[in-house]
């Protein structure tokens, strides 16, 4: 026990003195290992602190370097949105304005052309109705609505349709039946005369042939085949003809009206226009009875053919015929004046116009209706020389458009006859020589028609005898606004007016002396 006592404090003494030396060993080695690592830890911590002081300076510098490059690019960029936005606000101004620009030139065309779109198109619609005062009502509100210049135009159109509507009358029957002799009656010329229809006994009309008038162009005489040929069957016949170029149809026999006749004037109706029935030759009729030694009575005979004439139509399916008995080679005997008068009253206004114009001056009446016409012609020049105004003249202390007046005063004088050429057509008509109707004719506006006439008549015209706030209020009371006192107009419609009735009284002068007038007016001899 004792040895184990002192073995085990010896152990014990030895644990002690290893423990003691080992944690003396532990205690240097975590002091050298301290130091270690804080000198390690100090020199990292220098270093990580230089490091970090070196980033932070490079980060500095690279940031300030960033920032100054970042204003740089945030000024250019900046700069060059502002040159961009500018450049684009100038790009955007300028395109707003060339757009604005674009699109009011647009409008103005636009509204222009829209403008002069509702004139054409209210020209063509008043055509028809060219002198009712609904138009002139429809001329002011052009005028209030679109101003001074659209309402010009809208004159200037009208009168230009007065001298371009085509008028086409169709003139048709069986061979020998007179179409040819009665186109050229109606156009004032004899068989042999330039511009003239060939006649003959045997058919001459191959195809439809148009024969313009002499003075007025526009209006066409068509001469067509008879119904039923070969070449034109009743079943086919419109189609072959182009009827719907035609205003309306005459159709005329000889003797006695055919079937096929009847059928044309139904369809002819069918398709809603205007025929008539014309017996021609009457004069060949009661002379053959006369040569005869028959003891006549004109008016009983005349009635006997007119009255077989309807029945054979009633047959035919006709309900209720007129029939027109005339002679082509006297225009103002029998049925013909009335026909004349029916045709010209069965026409729209300006067609109406057209057509009386047309007619050769055998009688009083058509002078005094052509009169009436051209007198509306009148009214329609006066409103147009309100609208557009009128030049200075030279050499007068006023202004007036002479232009209007030359042209008006040609147009008096050719539509009453009163031309060299409508001389010659009308004594030849009348079987008088051309001396005697010209030693009627005495007036100014028989010769060359010249500026410096017009300034003559100017000169000497006198003050109008009304004034103008009454002519403005009577004469053009819904346009009272588009002249003013001292205007044109007045001075315009004074010469017009003048000429016209001057021009008329020759004509009635010609007539008379062409044809002769009992005291009530009624013609003593015929015409052709």
């Amino acid at each position: 026990m004792a040895e184990e006592s002192i073995f085990d404090r010896d152990q014990m003494a030895e644990e002690s003195i290893f423990d003691g030396n080992q944690m003396a060993e532990e205690s240097i080695f975590d002091r050298d290992q301290m130091a270690e690592e804080s000198i390690f830890d100090g020199d990292q911590m220098a270093e990580e602190t230089i490091f970090d002081i070196d980033q932070m300076a490079e980060e500095s510098i690279f940031d300030g370097d960033q920032m100054a490059e970042e204003s740089i690019f945030d000024g250019d960029q900046m700069a060059e949105e502002s040159i961009f936005d500018g450049d684009q606000m100038a790009e955007e101004s300028i395109f707003d304005g060339d757009q604005m620009a674009e699109e009011s030139i647009f409008d103005g065309d636009q509204m222009a052309e829209e403008s002069i779109f509702d004139i054409d198109q209210m020209a063509e619609q008043s055509i028809i109705r060219l002198f009712c005062p609904k138009w002139l009502k429809e001329l002011k509100s052009t005028y209030e609505r679109v101003g001074l210049e659209a309402t010009a135009y809208l004159i200037k159109k009208l009168l230009q349709q007065l001298d371009t509507t085509e008028l086409n009358i169709a003139v048709t029957g069986d061979s020998g039946a007179g179409k040819s002799t009665f186109i050229n009656t109606m156009r004032g010329l004899w068989g042999n005369d330039e511009g003239a229809a060939e006649t003959g006994t045997t058919e001459t009309t191959k195809e439809p042939a148009p024969y313009p008038h002499p003075n007025l162009p526009n209006v066409y005489f068509w001469n067509l085949p008879g119904i039923g040929t070969m070449k034109f069957p009743a079943n086919k016949y419109l189609t072959e003809i182009k009827f719907k170029r035609y205003d309306f149809f005459i159709i005329i026999s000889q003797s006695r009206f055919t079937e096929n006749d009847a059928k044309l004037a139904k369809e002819i109706k069918q398709q809603g226009k205007n025929f008539y029935f014309v017996r021609s030759k009457i004069d060949n009729d009661l002379n053959s009875l006369k040569m005869e030694g028959v003891n006549i009575n004109t008016d009983e005979e005349l009635g006997k053919i007119r009255e077989y004439s309807v029945s054979k139509l009633k047959e035919a399916g006709i309900l209720t015929p007129t029939v027109f008995l005339i002679s082509n080679f006297k225009m103002n005997e029998f049925d013909f004046p009335k026909l004349k008068e029916t045709l010209t009253n069965n026409l729209d206004d300006i067609k109406k116009q057209v057509f009386l114009l047309s007619l050769p001056n055998t009688t009083l009446e058509i002078v005094e209706s052509k009169r009436k016409e051209l007198e509306k012609r009148i009214s329609m020049l006066v409103k147009f020389s309100g609208a557009v105004g009128a030049m200075p003249v030279p050499d007068l202390s006023f202004a007036c458009d002479i232009g209007i007046l030359i042209k008006a005063f040609k147009d008096f004088r050719q539509c009453l006859s009163l031309d060299d050429a409508s001389l010659q057509r009308l004594a030849i008509m009348a079987g008088k020589p051309v001396e005697v109707l010209k030693a009627e004719v005495k007036t100014p506006l028989e010769g060359e028609i010249s500026v410096e006439l017009v300034k003559k008549m100017l000169r000497g015209s006198t003050v109008v005898p009304i004034s103008a706030v009454d002519f403005a209020r009577n004469f053009i009371p819904v346009i009272g606004s588009l002249v003013g006192a001292g205007s044109s107009c007045h001075l315009t419609y004074k010469l017009l007016n003048k000429a016209l009735n001057d021009l008329t009284e020759n004509a009635q002068r010609v007539v008379k002396a062409a044809f002769g007038t009992d005291e009530n007016g009624r013609h003593q001899t015929s015409a052709h």
